[in-house]
């Protein structure tokens, strides 16, 4: 029956049907894209995705029991994941397989210049193996997230506010380099003199004033210049740990063969 043969009453209902349809169709339509919104922004928020990631990096004999991807463990609870593992270039003799990873916010908070490591572990049986980072004992925090500069010696007190509560970024030796005579992170306050006394014409300062921390790192250390380096989104200057591995358990299966072997020739 073609819709011109319905009577003007039955055409006014129908339209009225049609109207709720559409109704019901944009509702439910609404109410998906609610659900799944919501369920990419808690699946966002599980995996990290709204919080601010430190990278760091380390070194492993091998990478066997390692993939891209895996968690990154500190105290037995997942807080980062592995984003990168390459060779090292032909001519590096030194070191084996790079490993790069990301520690989830307040994680990092955890890694400071002495105690931390990346310990490589056997997981089970059957060759797989994680990566676990250890907790600081002292030393510096791997990354600083106030207000970092490097400022003339002679200027520190006409350009930073508040000067004296501003911390030395850096470590400060004699003029030797034998001996350390001021730690990172100490009060300028009184030690502006001691800087001058030594001929320090360059220094890196960290702003320690209550309510000047930033969102995202500032600087991170650098342990062979014994200081901070200023860091940014993008940057290549991330912080190392040193390793602390376990053989995989087909290396450890092997030697035990090869002792077997050796003691029972027989074999």
């Amino acid at each position: 029956m073609a819709l011109q043969d319905l009577t003007p009453q039955l055409r006014t209902r129908l339209s009225r049907v049609e109207r709720a349809v559409g109704w019901f169709v944009i509702l439910a339509a609404g109410l998906l894209a609610f659900g799944f919104g919501y369920y990419i922004y808690n699946r966002a928020k599980s995996k990290g995705w709204f919080k601010v990631k430190a990278p760091f990096y380390t070194y492993t004999d091998s990478a066997s029991g390692l993939k891209v991807g895996d968690p990154v463990k500190l105290m037995g609870l997942d807080v980062g994941r592995i984003t990168a593992m390459t060779p090292p270039a032909g001519d590096d003799f030194e070191h084996n397989i790079y490993v790069e990873f990301e520690l989830i916010d307040p994680n990092f908070g955890y890694v400071w210049t002495e105690g931390s490591k990346a310990k490589v572990a056997t997981a089970n049986l059957v060759g797989t193996r994680y990566l676990e980072v250890t907790r600081g004992t002292g030393g510096y925090p791997a990354y600083e997230f106030r207000p970092f500069k490097i400022v003339e010696v002679s200027t520190i007190q006409s350009v930073l506010p508040e000067w004296e509560k501003w911390q030395l970024g850096q470590e400060i030796f004699d003029a030797f380099r034998t001996n350390l005579v001021l730690n990172a992170l100490t009060p300028l306050g009184t030690n502006v003199p001691v800087l001058v006394r030594l001929g320090v014409q360059q220094v890196a300062v960290v702003d320690a004033r209550k309510g000047q921390e930033e969102k995202f790192m500032t600087a991170v250390w650098n342990d062979q210049k014994g200081s901070y380096e200023k860091f940014y989104k993008g940057s290549r200057k991330i912080y190392g740990l040193p390793s602390d591995e376990a053989p995989a358990i087909t290396e450890r299966l092997e030697a035990v063969v090869d002792t077997v072997q050796r003691r029972c020739p027989i074999f």
